[in-house]
């Protein structure tokens, strides 16, 4: 049997992810749908710099500033 590592998410994400349904009218479906591209979109400059850096070494924690550096830069 394998060790799956759990995802931890912010409450902030889990409100954003939650209000999809209570407050736009969103189907549990559709709201699923929504975080899964929202996932994406997060995990996809951190990929593009770690691939154009070759690196695996990033600054730990993760902030905000570096992760927003990232989305504008790439």
């Amino acid at each position: 049997m394998t060790n799956r590592t759990r995802r931890l998410f912010s409450a902030e994400f889990k409100l954003e992810a939650a209000q999809l349904v209570l407050e736009q009218n969103y189907s549990l479906t559709e709201a699923i749908d929504a975080v899964v591209v929202m996932i994406q979109s997060m995990i996809h400059p951190l990929v593009n710099f770690m691939i154009k850096n070759r690196s695996n070494i990033l600054p730990k924690p993760l902030t905000k500033q570096f992760y927003f550096y990232l989305i504008n830069k790439y």
